[in-house]
């Protein structure tokens, strides 16, 4: 009985301190944001082959996609995907897993690769920072 009412009691503190302010009266104040850690590694790109990926989807080479390694998939399907190299910054989407990849790797598809590479897909291999949210 004593951890219902005490339950109760939580619920009505959280709701009662859930009260709409007035913007204007709120004042100022420092905030810090914390962005997802961002990894410098390497891009590599591969064919989508109208395959789908370990994500359950089916894309195309023309869409900004990233698959990461296996330690990194887990949870993390759909979620945007930053990168950046040679100027040009992207954001995709993660939808596969790069069983081959590093957890510092990505692996790109090919629309991403030729803008990030600067349309050198010969490259094969690029620095990149990237990130995912």
């Amino acid at each position: 009985m004593k951890i219902n009412i005490l339950s109760a009691i939580l619920a009505f503190t959280a709701l009662a301190s859930a009260v709409p302010v007035d913007i204007a009266d709120a004042g100022t104040a420092n905030v810090t944001l914390i962005a997802a850690p961002q990894e410098r590694g390497v891009a590599t790109y591969y064919y989508q082959n109208g395959g789908t990926g370990s994500c359950g989807e089916r894309w195309s080479d023309n869409d900004i996609l990233c698959a990461v390694s296996p330690s990194r998939i887990r949870g993390r399907c759909g979620h945007p995907c930053r990168l950046s190299a040679n100027g040009h910054t992207l954001w995709g989407r993660v939808v596969d897993t790069c069983v081959g990849c590093s957890p510092q790797h990505v692996d790109v598809s090919v629309r991403a690769f030729r803008i990030l590479s600067n349309n050198n897909l010969g490259a094969g291999r690029i620095n990149v920072d990237w990130r995912i949210k």
